[in-house]
């Protein structure tokens, strides 16, 4: 007698297609929406969401062309995102965004020891990848 064992279904997996193979907008067509924009809960897509984006963009080039100067003067040692937070008086909210833009331009890189991030109070310790 082989029996199947019955298992009910994981709660924890879905059958949507997400992942693997799929086109990006597979998930957007499965729940039907045709354009989805991610600030139009906040913004009611009056587009005043990318109207701020694009007014922010001088700032927003100015807090990295800043932050990517605090790493530089860093040195060897390198700089946390909570360490410049602290030391600017700007919220670590705020300029995470600039982080990662920067770390996407190849501008800063993570410290890492045999592949693994070297962190410092719990937070990734960010090099120059320019030249001192």
């Amino acid at each position: 007698m082989n029996r199947k064992k019955y298992r009910p279904p994981n709660p924890y997996t879905s059958q949507l297609p997400l992942f693997g193979g799929v086109d990006p907008d597979a998930f957007a067509r499965h729940v039907r929406v045709e354009d989805y924009d991610i600030t139009e809960r906040r913004s009611g897509n009056a587009g005043g969401s990318a109207q701020a984006n694009e007014a922010a963009l001088p700032q927003k080039e100015q807090q990295r062309q800043q932050i990517a100067d605090a790493i530089r003067k860093a040195g060897s040692r390198g700089l946390t995102l909570k360490e410049y937070s602290e030391e600017s008086g700007i919220a670590m909210h705020r300029i995470s965004g600039r982080f990662s833009e920067l770390h996407e331009m190849g501008r800063i890189v993570r410290l890492t020891r045999r592949g693994i991030p070297v962190l410092r109070g719990r937070c990734a310790v960010w090099l120059s990848n320019m030249p001192f």
